[in-house]
């Protein structure tokens, strides 16, 4: 799948959850077609997935969330910092998508609640000034030391998780287990 068909999928996804966009002006963008089904997946089932997608949508944090493996193996997704210039703030989530859906949800929604606490914070622009958000909104990994976590991110990923457990799709969706 092209990185133009990744980018209109998610735009899709997005008009499931309410939001009339252009596929070029999503902030988020998947480069996996299992991430794209995982989240539509969400999109149609969790009105918190949608608000956290909202939240990054409407600031100028530009994200792309990837198939990969994070520097540290022990972790299940993770969020980068790549660049930033006086126009945009750019994110790079990775996430395994070998996995269940529900585990692509959750890991998604985590990672995604990351990049808007980022998009809340606009002084976030670099290495220093990440850790210096983690300090006050969250706490330092055990495992790393530039690994970084937030309550707000455990507890959307647990959020998503219940709702689109129990919560039947806004539409009819098939999603083919590959």
């Amino acid at each position: 799948m092209s990185t133009r068909t990744s980018t209109l999928a998610c735009a899709v996804a997005l008009l499931v959850a309410g939001e009339a966009r252009a596929a070029t002006d999503t902030h988020i963008r998947c480069q996996n077609h299992r991430i794209l089904e995982a989240f539509e997946y969400a999109s149609t089932r969790s009105a918190t997935f949608r608000n956290v997608v909202a939240a990054v949508e409407s600031s100028n944090v530009i994200v792309s969330v990837a198939e990969g493996p994070c520097q540290n193996s022990a972790i299940r997704g993770c969020l980068q910092l790549m660049q930033a210039t006086p126009d945009a703030r750019h994110v790079i989530i990775r996430i395994d998508p070998r996995q269940s859906v529900i585990a692509v949800v959750r890991q998604l929604a985590h990672e995604l609640q990351h990049a808007a606490e980022i998009a809340a914070a606009p002084e976030v622009i670099d290495a220093a000034s990440l850790r210096r958000l983690y300090a006050t909104i969250g706490f330092s990994g055990v495992t790393a030391v530039d690994l970084f976590e937030s309550r707000a991110a455990q507890d959307v990923e647990a959020h998503v998780a219940r709702e689109t457990l129990t919560r039947p799709a806004a539409r009819s969706i098939e999603l083919a287990r590959r």
